[in-house]
């Protein structure tokens, strides 16, 4: 045995034998067959994921990302993240998702489908051309494309997979996994070549090392975490072919370079994304901490690879303080990382699958802290290195048995085991299945978070704005509570207040903004940007019900401390300066308020950009002091550019709407019925298709339109836009 695992030398290595079976048309049919199988469990495990919603990063970096409106030019969505930053490719596809599908969310099901088929289809590529190695016993060898195809069989529908399938938005993680499998198989082939052994071999060996070089730029284009590829890529040389490569005279030094320089590309993308990065600004948890903590995370990794129940989609774990808490864990971990260790040093064949799941695992589950300790997508493609290990040995012992048992019973021993992995994997399909139902309803998702986590800050955020959206405001209110106390540093209480803002609720508006002042204060924000931003919430609030000297004393007490402690150019600094603008002009008293305004909006355009939505408030505030001074063609002006920076930029239904009421009313007031009426038409095909004619804004721009209608004397129209304002009252909608 020990002479059958010793590999040749690279003197004596002729590549042709080696990889015959690759010419052999009995193997090209295994290798296609065990694809298909693979492909085919997957279109079954995953065949009801198309009935799952939008949710999380999802509604905000999909939904509500205006850089994914269009796909050119391309590096407008590519690097165009809404709150978080964006990873290029990922984005890229997203937004040609939304140029085909819309906002159906079945489409962006159907193209995460497709990158998890295209990722088990290499992974089954990669274990047989691995496992046909003369590293491994022939038994191993004759039976790798069987084993390959179990090995895609049992990853494709195992449960765990599904946070990185099923959860649109981590296509990121997804699509780098793809990259990374196709980028190892491609080098695999190309280190398989020798080079010097005749022109066509080296063409081909050109041809695999450029498209692994592609393909780890892609892997880098895809997501952060790709940045251990270059490893792998090295860590399989060192195991299978460095020993090959004794004497001879072109290692593949340069081609490992290759690979390493796509690092360039990973530096780039973060260069310019830094700023986006929470883990760059600030310590986002103490990292010996946070390296702790990864030992019972890890631990509990590996449980849901052999037993994937009690699956969660937001983990709230928390950090461990001292090593004595996770002993065995920790105990664990390092042993396997030493056997690892020893195994890669020996070039032990086994170690490979191992050394990959470490790697790969690597920049979130080690010493580097970043954001969420826990997130069951992290291990998409690490499962695959336990999966691959586990199948190969449970296949060497079945050989192994199956060549000491008698004849007779061998038929009945390779049924047996073939009947085994059979209903592993329709058990393993089973889990996916039901595990996608969850994401077909996102208040489902969030309630199985909660009766986990029940003081989770997200899980308690999305409930939050599930209960506004219908109304219930205590319910609402006290999710926001627990999941502000959870994170102080979250924005649960401003998105609750813009709901309720949304919904025409001032007296619930008015409440959520205090109550959250009040429970920043209790844990002691007063004064922080998440305070002050509350502040200016309440402001609004009260000018919303005309209480506009009561929001003059708020914000004349605000402005100095958010100048203090944010300085005078930070949006919210300029956003309460523009409100005690607001204020003034609402109270009467416009003079002087003119040149204020002019200059807010110059100074909000340079710091803030021109599309800002203070810059934009500025500019409508200044708009309406023009018409005061009799300036109506310059005042008409500004507010059809507000309209039109709404409508190509960040404004999302809401502020369009809101910018063509503003621009509505100027006309009105000015006897422009006509003029007015196309507005305010447009307010009504632009939010009852979208938001239902029930809706408060739809209804409330219905009435309006009757409104001028009326005044301009068309009674018949007028009538027929209140009976639609009539229906849709009745109707579904809020």
């Amino acid at each position: 045995m020990a002479e059958r695992l010793s590999p040749p030398s690279r003197s004596s290595f002729d590549p042709q034998p080696a990889r015959q079976a690759d010419h052999d048309g009995n193997d090209a049919l295994g290798r296609l067959a065990a694809i298909a199988v693979t492909v085919v469990v997957g279109l079954v495990a995953y065949a009801n994921v198309f009935a799952g919603n939008f949710v999380l990063d999802d509604t905000i970096e999909i939904v509500a990302n205006p850089a994914l409106r269009q796909i050119w030019p391309p590096w407008t969505a590519m690097f165009g993240g809404h709150q978080v930053a964006a990873r290029p490719l990922p984005y890229l596809t997203f937004a040609i998702d939304r140029a085909i599908w819309g906002l159906n969310p079945a489409g962006f099901h159907a193209t995460n489908l497709a990158i998890h088929l295209l990722t088990a289809a290499g992974l089954v590529m990669l274990t047989i051309d691995t496992l046909k190695r003369p590293e491994f016993p022939a038994e191993v060898r004759r039976a790798a494309t069987w084993l390959g195809g179990i090995c895609g069989a049992v990853w494709v529908a195992h449960p765990l997979t599904t946070a990185a399938v099923s959860y649109i938005y981590q296509r990121i993680e997804a699509l780098a996994a793809m990259f990374i499998v196709w980028c190892l198989w491609t080098a695999s082939r190309a280190l398989a070549l020798p080079v010097g052994i005749g022109e066509s071999n080296r063409g081909i060996g050109r041809g695999w090392r450029a498209a692994s070089v592609a393909l780890a730029a892609g892997a880098m284009l895809s997501k952060e975490t790709a940045v251990v590829l270059p490893l792998i890529v090295t860590a399989y040389w060192w195991i299978y072919e460095s020993r090959r490569d004794e004497g001879h005279s072109r290692p593949p030094l340069a081609f490992l370079l290759m690979v390493a320089s796509t690092w360039g590309v990973m530096a780039l993308v973060l260069a310019s994304k830094k700023n986006e990065y929470a883990e760059f600004r600030e310590a986002v948890h103490p990292p010996l901490r946070y390296a702790l903590t990864q030992a019972e995370v890890l631990t509990h990794y590996l449980r849901l690879a052999f037993w994937p129940t009690g699956l969660c989609f937001d983990y709230d774990w928390p950090l461990v303080s001292t090593p004595l808490e996770v002993a065995w864990e920790l105990a664990a971990v390092l042993t396997a990382l030493g056997v690892t260790a020893v195994g890669v040093l020996r070039q032990a064949s086994w170690s490979f699958p191992l050394a990959a799941c470490f790697l790969l695992l690597a920049p979130t589950s080690s010493i580097m802290p970043v954001a969420d300790p826990a997130f069951e997508h992290r291990m998409y493609l690490p499962l695959f290195c336990l999966v691959s290990l586990v199948v190969s040995a449970f296949g060497l012992i079945v050989i192994r048995a199956r060549q000491r048992v008698a004849a007779g019973w061998r038929p009945w021993l390779l049924m047996g085991t073939l009947g085994l992995v059979a209903a592993a994997v329709a058990i393993l399909a089973a889990g996916t299945w039901q595990r996608n139902r969850m994401f077909h309803d996102p208040k489902r998702l969030w309630e199985d978070v909660l009766s986990r986590y029940p003081a989770s800050a997200r899980g308690n955020w999305m409930m939050a704005l599930d209960a506004a959206q219908r109304g219930d405001v205590d319910a609402a209110l006290g999710h926001a509570r627990r999941s502000t106390l959870s994170s102080p540093w979250g924005l649960c209480y401003q998105q609750v207040q813009r709901e309720f803002s949304a919904m025409g609720d001032t007296a619930a508006w008015e409440r959520a903004c205090r109550e959250g002042i009040a429970t920043l204060e209790e844990k002691q924000c007063a004064g922080k940007s998440n305070w002050l931003d509350m502040k200016a919430g309440l402001i609004e609030s009260l000018m919303a019900q005309g209480r506009h000297d009561e929001a003059e004393t708020v914000c004349r007490e605000t402005l100095p401390r958010a100048e203090r402690s944010l300085g005078p150019d930070h949006p919210i600094t300029m956003t309460l300066r523009l409100e005690l603008l607001r204020c003034r002009m609402g109270s009467g008293s416009l003079q002087g308020l003119e040149p204020e305004a002019a200059a807010i909006s110059r100074r909000a355009a340079t710091v803030l950009g021109p599309d800002h939505a203070t810059t934009l408030a500025a500019r409508t505030a200044y708009a309406f002091l023009r018409a005061e001074s009799g300036n109506d063609a310059e005042a008409e002006r500004e507010l059809r550019d507000v309209l039109a920076i709404q409508q190509t930029g960040d404004g999302d239904l809401l502020q369009i709407a809101t910018a063509a009421e503003n621009l509505g009313n100027f006309l009105a007031s000015r006897d422009r019925l006509d003029d007015a009426i196309d507005v305010r038409v447009f307010i009504c095909d632009t939010l009852c298709p979208a938001l239902g004619s029930g809706h408060h804004r739809s209804q409330q721009a219905l009435a309006s339109l009757a409104a001028t209608l009326e005044a301009a004397g068309r009674a018949v129209e007028a009538r027929q836009v209140l009976e639609a304002r009539r229906r849709g009252a009745a109707g579904p909608g809020r």
